[in-house]
């Protein structure tokens, strides 16, 4: 699943572009950043990547907090762990002094689940709760498969929120 909200079409401005959420792609938000007004171009590289780094943080921190707050508001969810694998991180490989990338999702190592929860799915199974509140599947199928629908917190909080982020980028930067 990725999502790129991209500066890198010219240092004069900031936009954003949502890809589709495709399972097993990406599987988060990635926050992009390049310095957007003429001004920025004069300064030091050094000093563009004091300035560039906490804005585009400022925008990533803003989507990881909805993030958070729609997976701890899950009416079913008893163990967390969909919450608890939701992680925001800088991508230092990818990133310059003139260009930032954040990078905020799901640990797929933590929540192999995600996609289920985003997408939904159609249950053929029976599936059964344990006493520690983990959920398995047995062999037995179903006489009628049944539709499990999408809560979408990924998609929805990117969307939600995408104006808030670029807000937080513009005003972190004129600090």
């Amino acid at each position: 699943m990725a999502t790129d909200w991209d500066a890198r079409k010219g240092a004069r401005s900031i936009s954003h572009s949502a890809q589709k959420f495709v399972p097993n792609v990406r599987h988060g938000l990635s926050i992009k950043g390049t310095p957007p007004w003429e001004f920025m171009q004069r300064l030091s590289t050094a000093f563009q990547a004091e300035i560039l780094r906490p804005a585009v943080y400022a925008g990533a921190r803003v989507l990881y907090d909805e993030i958070k707050l729609r997976t701890s508001a899950m009416p079913w969810s008893k163990t967390g762990t969909l919450h608890d694998a939701i992680y925001h991180w800088h991508d230092d490989a990818a990133s310059t002094d003139t260009y930032q990338r954040y990078v905020v999702g799901v640990n797929v190592s933590k929540a192999r689940h995600w996609f289920l929860v985003e997408y939904g799915y159609i249950r053929t199974h029976v599936t059964f709760e344990d006493s520690a509140g983990n959920w398995h599947t047995t062999s037995k199928l179903l006489k009628t498969p049944q539709q499990i629908p999408a809560y979408s917190y990924l998609r929805s909080s990117y969307e939600a929120k995408i104006g808030e982020a670029m807000r937080a980028i513009k005003a972190r930067f004129m600090e």
